[in-house]
């Protein structure tokens, strides 16, 4: 006999949901990148959320971190072999647990909350217990109001 579990919750359930302001995301590219040059930088760099990938050719990172650290992280992407773009400002929501990690549905809870409010997300990165969007500022009131509509807060 085979058992299969299914999720369904709703609203799921969530410890909170924190709106964090002033942040900038910032993309770069790379043919040649050592990004060691990023992690031994002193003092060290806030990176709120840093995703990378290997695509055509390059490696791409964006990285999501206080706006007042972007000049620190454009002037070290040189030594790391990298070339940034224009950083532009977001406003980050972030979605705790409890056990995300074993509840499938939650990005996907997340993005149709978004998409609800008219907010399109422009990093989405989960982690165990954790969902990050990051939004762009003038969004964040609209998004965080289109995610009460499919998460709720304990009071």
């Amino acid at each position: 006999m085979e058992t299969v579990a299914v999720f369904n919750e709703h609203p799921v359930q969530t410890y909170g949901i924190l709106l964090r302001h002033h942040l900038a995301l910032l993309e770069a590219r790379g043919d040649d990148p050592r990004p060691q040059v990023l992690a031994q930088a002193r003092p060290p760099l806030e990176m709120v959320i840093c995703a990378a990938a290997w695509q055509e050719g390059e490696w791409w990172l964006k990285v999501c971190l206080p706006a007042e650290a972007v000049p620190r992280l454009q002037e070290l992407a040189p030594a790391a072999g990298l070339r940034p773009e224009a950083p532009r400002p977001v406003s980050l929501l972030v979605l705790q647990g409890p056990h995300f990690g074993d509840r499938p549905g939650i990005a996907a809870a997340a993005l149709a909350g978004l998409e609800q409010a008219g907010v399109e997300p422009l990093l989405l990165q989960g982690a165990v217990h954790s969902l990050m969007l990051a939004v762009e500022p003038a969004q964040a009131a609209r998004a965080r109001e289109g995610l009460g509509a499919y998460f709720s807060v304990p009071e």
